[in-house]
């Protein structure tokens, strides 16, 4: 904690307030106690408090000081005391005396080593006193000259006589109370009763220092006989001193002090005078020079005290170690003894080993043997028929014997040792193989020495060690080493062997080099750090695996040669070569896993977040077609509670006409026909109502292809539907209309080229009679040109007498600029010849009910593309999530803690994207569905600064630095709930598709009658040909950001959208990897 937080923590605070109650207690205790003639002996009671306290609590005490003064001085003013009321100047004046008389002394005493150093030794004591007499005189000269220009004093008295006094009594104020906070209110020290030693010391001296004004008190003597009594005080409190320690003794000279200065200003006690300054004069210097004298002896009796308990302990380890040599050595002895004892148990043990040793000898396969080269003379021990393979009953027993028994291809290794060893003395060690009767081949290995007497060579001795077994299993060693050689090369993860001591690499394997970007040259002799970002916990795995034989890491973090990090499972084994422990470590790369599993968990979450909220119905059902889960829009949108459609099968709430249609469709998907289907059906509500609703299935499978479960989407469809009927009624009653209602109508003689028209005609086709006449042409030219060919073949067709009974819906364009559509029914007459001589056209205007139909087409696209969204976002997470949800269950005992983090940061992530995800989707949804539209004059700064606060934990994450420059007084006239969301939108997708410690600029300024908005960063930019996707609102296209971040790509077109509602516009530039500039125009008023 830094010094500023400490000294404005709420512990201090509570400190200070206290310590400025305690200094008004004090100042109250005075005023009480306080005339003109005690004055003197209370003026600095509370400076000797006051140090005190900063002597035992610290320096910032003078806070708590400072409160107290100044709130006293207000107090002070109702005060019934006449000799303390001081003037406002005065008053301040008198506090920072006393403030600065407190730190002259807390600095100079400089209590680095502890403040119980200043009672307690001499040199301590020494600065105690010297600092105590030197610090009170600024007080003293300030107090004594507010007192001296005051009426609380005698005006007989001098100044300088005043300042003595007033010296002399802060001076005793601190010698009195500082010692006794030091002793009991230390802040190293815990403050109890216990520190208290009450005993008939201390008693003795309270009955000889009080007992004299008791009994003056109840007349039994009077001032002049209780003289002797009262210096009895001086031999009891040595007393004290002597036997006591030193919290007893400044306990007692505390007491002593508040006695006798207050008998003093009594004027009674061991001095009294008619004069008040000089008796107070005279027991100021009495008291100081007792204290001196008191201190002084109990400083002396505590350093000896002290000394003499450290010889006491040094005396007390100095016996200990006596006895502990005493008994070392009596267990020296004690060892002795059993030596002797042991000696002579080995010699009987040698004995009897002896006579084992031939025994042994057999049973191990050696055999000892002596040569005389003289003689070529050979003698065996008993199991030499077992090493060499002869006849126990007739052993060879010259040397030209024994090397029958030698292996031909040997022989001449034989000779030639043979040869050294006769001519010199020396250590021999050969491998033989030797014939066996039974066929086969034994290894033998031979050691021994020759040896010399009178300068020749006289015999050799030696042992022959059947080593058949041991060389079977180097055979076996070294093929298994071949196998494990061509395993450790051409294995497909990395491998490695490292030293378990030091942690370095050993070997590695091809595999290793490819992944991590070392040659083996380069990482052989590396620590194991090099490539691991996780060191302390990767080296305990290594510890484990030493400890318990082999050790299993499911993730870690390790880097390649680049510096590239990825995900690693490792196994550890501890293994022997060469009788030296080793660690083998297979090291699998598991990045893409790693990518699938956090995928899965995303998915998951975005599933979850979705099937919760109340975009849609969901649920999910068995294949018994009841309910395993269900969202609340499900129970919205069939009217009943969750208790009570928990009762329900999916089968009993679906209308009965619509049940054999599902129910085919269903049974193609159990039958793995289909994984799922899509229907429009109809259901029974709670109140027996029938309500229409899209239906979406998807079966969901588990590992082995069986379905585990069924998800369903529903969607209410009951107002299309009911739009749709409308619709179509209102058709059906235009058709009758028609045939009924006086409607517009166009006449074309075919032997003329004009055409007549009725007074309703006009005004649909926005002509005026004036304009007249009009022909045919004049009529097809108001026609779109997609129908234009079709009315004109129809009108062929009619000068042929072919029947059109269809109406036709033509869209035009009239001359007013008006788009209108228009219901045509083509006819002819026909003469007397049968032929068509007149073709008649009537025509109504439907223009309101085709912008009906289209705003119903638009709802109904708008419904669909948000089902396709949904589908597409959420149709592949869900049988993700329940792979992931299934590995969870079936691994949750051997998934480790980290692993478990890497699971739970994964959900995380993926908490924040699907949020994202179904804001942008209900913020869309509103916009197609003409959100209210309320503009006014907003200020655009503001805005931009409180969606920086929302996004500052995305930004935060990426070290991204957002600058806001936009101009302070810069509006708009625009919808602030619109604007806000094109804020959040713009300056997210900049984060998103910033690179980590990129920047981000907000410009804003006016531009005519528009306010201009630039987001510019230095993220990845976007392509020319991408820019042009992403506002248009028939395609959906998103990209991931930087850090993988995915989007629903409906941002931007809901940005253009809310900026096109608001009168603006957007343009895009970018560059990529060089950024991208998203500039808005704003109307700054209302336009007119």
């Amino acid at each position: 904690m830094n010094v500023k937080s400490e000294w404005l923590s709420i512990s201090s605070i509570k400190e200070y307030f206290f310590i400025a109650l305690l200094f008004i207690f004090a100042s109250i205790i005075s005023t009480l106690a306080v005339n003109k003639s005690s004055l003197p002996f209370y003026c600095a009671l509370t400076t000797g408090l006051m140090a005190g306290v900063m002597i035992t609590r610290g320096v910032k005490s003078i806070v708590g000081f400072f409160l107290g003064a100044v709130f006293w001085q207000f107090i002070s003013i109702f005060s019934t005391i006449p000799v303390l009321h001081l003037t406002p100047g005065y008053s301040i004046l008198y506090i920072l005396s006393e403030c600065l008389t407190l730190l002259i002394f807390y600095k100079s005493l400089n209590t680095n080593n502890g403040a119980a150093f200043l009672i307690e030794k001499n040199n301590g004591l020494k600065r105690f006193f010297t600092f105590a007499l030197l610090s009170s005189l600024p007080q003293a000269i300030i107090l004594s000259f507010i007192l001296y220009n005051s009426s609380a004093i005698n005006s007989t008295i001098t100044y300088i006589k005043l300042l003595h006094l007033t010296w002399l009594s802060i001076t005793l104020s601190i010698l009195s109370l500082t010692p006794f906070f030091i002793s009991f209110l230390n802040k190293n020290k815990k403050i109890t009763l216990k520190n208290l030693q009450f005993s008939w010391e201390f008693l003795l001296f309270l009955i000889v220092l009080i007992g004299p004004s008791i009994l003056e008190v109840l007349k039994v003597i009077n001032p002049p006989y209780s003289f002797p009594i009262y210096f009895l005080v001086f031999p009891s409190i040595f007393i004290v001193a002597f036997r006591k320690n030193i919290s007893d003794l400044t306990l007692s000279l505390l007491i002593f002090y508040l006695f006798t200065i207050y008998n003093a200003s009594k004027n009674s006690g061991i001095f009294f005078s008619p004069d008040p300054y000089l008796n107070a004069s005279n027991i100021h210097y009495f008291i100081l020079f007792f204290f001196f004298i008191s201190l002084v002896l109990g400083v002396v009796v505590n350093e000896k005290r002290l000394a003499f308990e450290s010889l006491k302990k040094t005396y007390h380890g100095i016996e200990e170690e006596i006895q502990l040599q005493t008994n070392s050595f009596r267990e020296l002895n004690l060892k002795l003894f059993q030596e002797i004892d042991h000696r002579g148990i080995i010699e009987k043990e040698l004995t009897e080993s002896r006579n084992l040793l031939e025994e042994s000898q057999e049973i191990a396969n050696i055999t000892s043997w002596e040569l005389n080269t003289e003689t070529e003379e050979i003698k065996w021990s008993k199991s030499g028929y077992r090493v060499i393979g002869y006849n126990p009953s007739s052993p060879p027993s010259t040397l030209s014997e024994y090397k029958k028994y030698i292996f031909s291809d040997d022989l001449n290794s034989f000779n030639l040792l043979f040869n050294k060893l006769k001519n010199t003395p020396l250590n021999f060690e050969i491998e033989l193989r030797h014939n066996m009767p039974n066929g086969l081949i034994n290894y033998v290995l031979v050691h021994g020495r020759s040896f010399e007497e009178k300068g020749e060579i006289c015999k050799v001795i030696g042992l022959s060690l059947d080593i058949t077994k041991r060389k079977e299993a180097e055979n076996q060693s070294h093929e298994r080493e071949q196998k494990y050689k061509a395993l450790f090369e051409s294995n497909i993860d990395a491998v490695s062997v490292i030293n378990p001591d030091n942690k370095t690499f050993i070997d590695v394997n091809k595999a290793f080099e490819n992944r991590y970007g070392y040659t083996r040259d380069e990482i052989i002799g590396q620590p194991y750090s090099l490539i691991t970002a996780e060191v302390e916990d990767t080296y305990s795995a290594i510890e484990n695996a030493f400890r318990k034989g082999s050790h299993r890491v499911q993730t870690r973090i390790h880097k390649n040669k680049k510096g590239e990090e990825f995900f690693a499972e490792g196994i550890f084994v501890k293994f022997f070569a060469s009788n030296k422990p080793l660690i083998f470590i297979i090291s699998q790369d598991i990045t893409k896993r790693k990518i699938a599993e956090r995928s899965l968990a995303e998915r998951e979450l975005q599933y979850r977040l979705f099937f919760e909220s109340d975009l849609i119905g969901m649920a999910e059902i068995n294949q018994k077609k009841e309910w395993k889960s269900f969202n609340n829009k499900l129970c919205i949108i069939l009217g009943y509670s969750a208790e009570e459609l928990k009762q329900k099968t999916w089968d009993e709430i679906t209308h009965p006409d619509d049940f054999l249609t599902e129910l085919k469709l269903y049974n193609d998907v159990i039958v793995h026909k289909t994984d799922g289907y899509s229907i429009e059906k109809r259901f029974i509500r709670k109140d027996n109502s029938t309500i229409f609703c899209k239906v979406a299935v998807k079966a969901i499978f588990n590992p082995q292809g069986n379905i585990t479960h069924f998800i369903k989407l529903i969607e209410d469809i009951s107002s299309r539907k009911q739009i749709e009927k409308e619709l179509l009624e209102n058709r059906a009653t235009l058709r009758r209309a028609q045939q009924i209602a006086n409607l517009g109508s166009l006449s074309w003689k075919l032997a003329y080229n004009y055409i007549t028209l009725n007074e309703v005609a006009y005004p649909l086709l926005g002509w005026k009679k004036t304009q007249g006449p009009f022909n045919i042409k004049n009529f097809m030219e108001l026609i779109s040109n997609e129908k234009r060919a079709f009315i004109e073949k129809t009108i062929e067709d009619s000068k042929k007498g072919i029947k059109h009974d269809e109406s036709i819906e033509v869209p035009i364009l009239i001359n007013s600029g008006e788009n209108r559509y228009l219901l045509l029914n083509v006819g002819f007459n026909a003469d007397n010849s049968i032929e068509v001589s007149e073709i008649v056209i009537t025509i109504a205007d439907i223009t309101d009910v085709k912008k009906a139909e289209v705003a119903f087409q638009e709802a109904n696209s708008l419904k669909d593309q948000l089902f396709s969204i949904i589908a597409h976002d959420l149709r592949g997470p869900i049988g993700s999530l329940n792979q992931m949800i299934t590995f969870i269950a079936e691994n949750n005992d051997s998934l480790d803690n980290h692993s478990r983090n890497d699971l739970i940061l994964s959900l995380k992530d993926s908490t924040q994207e699907t949020y994202n995800l179904l804001e942008n989707l209900l913020e869309w949804a509103k916009s197609q569905r003409q959100i209210s539209f309320k503009p006014e004059v907003i200020h655009l700064k503001p805005i931009a600064d409180y969606s920086l606060v929302l996004l500052s934990g995305m930004s935060s994450l990426k070290k991204i630095t957002i600058k806001n420059d936009i101009e302070d007084e810069l509006s708009a006239y625009a919808d602030s709930y619109m604007i806000q969301t094109i804020f959040r939108n713009l300056i997210s997708n900049a984060i998103k598709f910033t690179p980590n410690e990129g920047k981000i600029q907000i410009l804003g300024f006016r531009d005519g009658a528009n306010a201009v908005l630039k987001f510019i960063d230095s993220g990845m930019g976007i392509p020319k040909d991408i820019i042009g996707r992403l506002l248009d609102g028939s395609q959906n296209f998103t990209t991931l950001g930087t850090n993988n971040e995915q989007g629903t790509g409906l941002g931007l077109k809901l940005v253009k959208r809310l900026i096109e509602k608001n009168g603006g516009k957007i343009l895009i530039e970018s560059k990529p990897d060089k950024g991208s500039t998203f500039t808005i125009f704003l109307p700054l008023t209302q336009h007119a």
